[in-house]
């Protein structure tokens, strides 16, 4: 498997989308580097990796906005496509995600670490979503969803067995189960 890393701003807002019955999020991230040749003369050079994330994004979806930087790793492949505009083939390249992080915003929006009921720490890199080996661990199955808690807030989040991390309102009843 071909593992990529991107850092990047998203070009327009992320989208739900069915896929045969299954829902999945798409969206573009835009990865820009800038140079100065031995000439002086300024270049640029844009890489659109178009991205793709299994599950409906949860509470996750609001946050992927239009000029939102993500950080996101995951299987690549590429792609040759003809663009209009530059009138030529091009290639490019899809990502399918195992993790994802927003970059920037307010700190106090995302945990940093979470606690199950047996005290168990984990460490969510400030997104709101973990990864396939972060849900195994917490024993996570089909249907079910873990009660964790903010070490640092002291606020109540439920992990779902695709990974989402959604806060949970003082006022609503949830049930753990962890097996």
């Amino acid at each position: 498997m071909l593992q990529l890393t991107v850092i990047g701003n998203l070009g327009a807002d992320a989208q739900v989308q069915d896929f045969n019955g299954r829902k999945a999020v798409t969206f573009n991230v835009a990865h820009t580097e800038r140079w100065t040749d031995d000439n002086g003369t300024k270049h640029e050079n844009t890489t659109w990796v178009s991205c793709l994330l299994n599950g409906d994004g949860g509470n996750l979806l609001p946050y992927l906005k239009a000029g939102t930087t993500v950080y996101a790793i995951g299987a690549a492949s590429t792609r040759v496509y003809s663009s209009p505009k530059e009138r030529k083939m091009i290639a490019g390249l899809n990502l399918r995600i195992d993790h994802v992080e927003l970059v920037g915003g307010r700190v106090d929006d995302v945990p940093r670490q979470l606690m199950d009921a047996q005290g168990i720490l984990y460490n969510t890199k400030k997104c709101y979503w973990l990864d396939p080996e972060q849900v195994k661990a917490l024993g996570i199955k089909k249907g079910t969803h873990a009660t964790l808690t903010d070490t640092k807030m002291i606020r109540q989040f439920a992990v779902d067995s695709n990974g989402y991390i959604t806060p949970v309102k003082a006022d609503e009843n949830t049930e753990s189960e962890v097996h």
